[in-house]
C-alpha cells in the first residue's frame, strides 16, 4: 500500500484511464510483477512517466511490452543487467536506476555503472519501492 506521503505527493497526477489499468496489469502480471506490491499499485495506476529527483520515470508497463526497444531488455542483453532488475530510466541518462523485482528495492548506478551492482557498492539504494517514491518525487 503507497504511503499517505506518496500519495499526497500523487494528488495532482491524474490516474490512468480504467482500461489502460487493466491493460498495464495484464503486461506487469506477464512480467511476474508481485500484485501486492507498491510498484504493482504505482505502474498499473499511474504508469511511470513522471519527472522527480534523478531525472524522468519512464513509462514501465510500455517499456516492458515494446520489447524491440525496450530500456530493461536491452539493459539486460548488452550491459547484463540481471534479470531480476527493471530501468526506469531511458536511454536519455547515463545513469541506471533499477528495480528488483526479487525485494522491492530501488539501486541508483551512476553512469551505469554495473561493478557497482556486482559488488554491492551502491552510492544509493532504497529498501523498498515506497521509500524510493518518496524520495524522488518528494
Amino acid at each position: 500500500m503507497l504511503s499517505q506521503k506518496v500519495l499526497d505527493l500523487l494528488k495532482n497526477e491524474p490516474k490512468l484511464l480504467p482500461e489502460n489499468q487493466a491493460k498495464y496489469k495484464e503486461i506487469l502480471d506477464r512480467n511476474g510483477i508481485k500484485k501486492d506490491s507498491d510498484f504493482y499499485v504505482f505502474m498499473s495506476e499511474y504508469g511511470g512517466d513522471m519527472d522527480g529527483s534523478l531525472g524522468y520515470m519512464i513509462n514501465v508497463p510500455e517499456d516492458l511490452s515494446n520489447t524491440d526497444n525496450s530500456v530493461t531488455y536491452s539493459l539486460r542483453q548488452n550491459e547484463g543487467i540481471p534479470d531480476e532488475y527493471i530501468s526506469l530510466l531511458d536511454f536519455g541518462y547515463e545513469d541506471y536506476l533499477l528495480y528488483n523485482l526479487v525485494d522491492d528495492s530501488v539501486v541508483f548506478l551512476p553512469d551505469g555503472n554495473i561493478e557497482c551492482l556486482n559488488n554491492k557498492t551502491l552510492s544509493k539504494k532504497w529498501d523498498n519501492f515506497n521509500s524510493f517514491l518518496e524520495d524522488f518525487l518528494g
